[in-house]
């Protein structure tokens, strides 16, 4: 049976995204066959000819595409793309000019600022992006404009083929857009281009994990331990290793919220189903019988979560955390006192204590031995009071680091503490902490405790 031109450009298309090139080019080739002028399959022929670094054939069917159907912005982007790839700068430029209209402002801005650094006499030998190139690219990103920074990563990657910056940032976006296999590509090309870059080695990492290949994720891991002992990376190779630790690294815990805090509450929230400050204090309103809670220390106080749950009745209510990104999302909501970026050991040994509640809302998931924070709490503060927080369950009688990279505290090793210290247990509550992928909810439990 003989097909349509659209059947063929379908059948073309799904081999062009399955990798079956050679499949794809057939299909495209017979449209051609028909219809020499289908601007179409002519770009796709062009990609094709780009993959298998056929420039000047590239060119050629680009060259056609845009002449076909000038509307199509994609078009000029693939022209002019391999215009630069190829250092035809001057006729890059002419044919900017004529797509220009066809363009975002982004687009047309990117490769006005790659035109001028390249064949500006004063910027002829850069090799690196200027500091406004890197600053407009990080703009287009960090204001989630994730296809303009895409774009303007590739003219990066194009006009300094030496430097990764364009290719981390590529890969950044990919992973923001699901798209993980072009993340890792992009993450490999920056690595192999600066092979000592520790950010891009954890990125990479971290995008390895995020799709199930953990080992070699822990590579990449390890390489960053290599070439930077005492990076952040370090709790995650300890955990995927089986390691037991007395608790994450200040600079751990620093790297993994400044970089969660944008999008915490909506994936913690919406997207894992975490009601654990809401039962919390549930759980401290009907023991305290409605009365006011006084003054409030909220431990890791994140975002700002549990502080909403208990909005106008305090006294007092401070919070503290390791991660400034958190505290300013925190600071939004103007509910809190005094905010302060501490880490919560020093704080707790070094601050006069005064305070008739202690939270810890999904803060004892990152230290695994709590014995020193029930000592201080105890030791230092001038009054009775109560100290509520979660935990992951475990079994047995201790803590452990747990491959996800957070520690699980059984009920024996809380009662130890309580034992040890002299607090007494209040409430415990059983319950789904957040939701996981692999096991459903991940058990857990509340606990309130007086002193």
């Amino acid at each position: 049976m003989e097909l349509t031109i659209k059947e063929a450009m379908q059948r073309g298309v799904i081999a062009y995204k399955e990798g079956q090139l050679h499949t794809a080019e057939k299909y495209f080739k017979i449209i051609l066959k028909e219809r020499p002028f289908h601007p179409g399959a002519n770009h796709k022929l062009g990609m094709l000819a780009l993959s298998a670094n056929k420039i000047s054939t590239a060119l050629i069917y680009f060259e056609k595409a845009v002449h076909l159907k000038p509307s199509k912005g994609l078009f000029w982007v693939s022209y002019i793309d391999t215009l630069l790839k190829a250092k035809k700068h001057t006729l890059a430029q002419k044919i900017l000019l004529k797509g220009k209209q066809y363009l975002s402002d982004a687009e047309s801005h990117a490769y006005e600022e790659s035109l001028n650094a390249q064949t500006s006499p004063r910027n002829i030998k850069r090799s690196t992006p200027s500091k406004q190139q890197v600053k407009s690219l990080l703009d287009l990103y960090n204001l989630e404009r994730y296809s303009d920074a895409e774009k303007y990563a590739k003219s990066l990657t194009n006009l300094f083929p030496n430097n990764n910056f364009g290719w981390k940032i590529l890969a950044a976006v990919f992973k923001k857009t699901n798209r993980h296999s072009a993340a890792v590509e992009a993450g490999r090309k920056a690595i192999e281009i600066s092979p000592n870059d520790t950010e891009a080695h954890c990125n990479l990492g971290n995008t390895l994990l995020d799709i199930g290949h953990r080992e070699e994720a822990m590579k990449s891991y390890l390489t960053v331990t290599k070439l930077d002992p005492n990076h952040a990376a370090k709790h995650l190779v300890a955990s995927m290793s089986g390691e037991n630790t007395k608790g994450a690294s200040k600079d751990y815990v620093k790297w993994l919220f400044d970089g969660y805090a944008e999008n915490f509450e909506q994936s913690l929230v919406d997207t894992l189903d975490y009601s654990v400050p809401h039962v919390l204090a549930d759980l401290i309103f009907k023991e305290n019988e409605g009365k006011p809670l006084g003054k409030v220390l909220d431990l890791g106080c994140g975002t700002g979560l549990f502080g909403q749950e208990i909005l106008n009745q305090y006294t007092y209510l401070e919070g503290i955390d390791l991660s400034v990104n958190m505290l300013n999302k925190a600071a939004e909501k103007e509910i809190y006192d005094t905010l302060v970026s501490r880490d919560i050991l020093e704080y707790l040994s070094q601050k006069e204590l005064c305070y008739d509640y202690f939270i810890a809302a999904d803060v004892f998931v990152y230290i695994g031995d709590l014995s020193e924070i029930f000592k201080q709490i105890k030791k230092r503060n001038k009054k009775g009071a109560r100290l509520a927080f979660s935990t992951e369950e475990l079994s047995g009688d201790s803590y452990r680091l747990q491959p996800s990279g957070r520690y699980a505290h059984s009920k024996d090793y809380i009662q130890k503490l309580c034992k040890q210290f002299d607090y007494k247990i209040l409430k415990h509550h059983e319950m789904g902490i957040r939701k996981d992928e692999n096991v459903g909810y991940i058990p857990g439990a509340l606990y309130l405790l007086g002193f």
